[in-house]
């Protein structure tokens, strides 16, 4: 929700930080699988018992004159578990539309009559709401900042997707057997 921060600067700041376990598994998977590796000189890796960012050269596989970094299938996602787009519509809009229900003289509030029962439904359309409050990051930052069960009840939600969904969005048909060494 912050404005010039999205999943990809994330992913870059993940890979910061993790870069020296990431130096780690690509040796391995290199040496389980027999690719041939080059001492290259690699980004800062941070070094936690010195609490520093520390250069140096490692042995990885290179591409094109650039090393590469594997990451574990496992920790891999085609798109983070964190969406605005599904924060608002499934949280954000919800939040609204029950609020608008409850007051009595909220412009977004439609009669949706029921001509063979003769009664009538108070309803709040999405789009109405959508089209009130937009979904820019910051609308969604400050309605966050006064609203924080909302954002806490979708943080939780997260949670438990964790929890129980541990597979990998990544498609699991490559397996390490099936890959072939890189030519030399």
């Amino acid at each position: 929700m912050i404005p010039g921060i999205g999943h990809d600067k994330i992913s870059d700041l993940t890979t910061n930080i993790l870069r020296g376990h990431l130096v780690e598994y690509t040796k391995a998977q290199c040496d389980l699988l027999a690719v041939p590796v080059q001492n290259v000189p690699i980004a800062p890796i941070f070094n936690t018992d010195a609490m520093q960012w520390e250069e140096q050269y490692v042995d990885l596989p290179v591409w094109h004159n650039r090393p590469i970094l594997l990451v574990p299938k496992s920790a891999v996602r085609y798109s983070p578990a964190y969406q605005q787009g599904k924060y608002y519509q499934h949280y954000v809009l919800n939040f609204l539309k029950a609020r608008e229900l409850n007051n009595p003289h909220s412009a977004l509030v439609r009669l949706i009559k029921n001509k063979s029962a003769k009664t009538a439904r108070r309803v709040v359309l999405k789009k109405d709401l959508a089209a009130q409050y937009p979904r820019a990051k910051e609308f969604l930052f400050e309605f966050s900042r006064q609203n924080p069960e909302v954002l806490r009840e979708s943080r939780e939600d997260l949670k438990q997707m964790e929890t129980t969904d541990t597979a990998s969005e990544v498609d699991s048909v490559t397996k390490p057997s099936s890959l072939k060494p890189l030519q030399k």
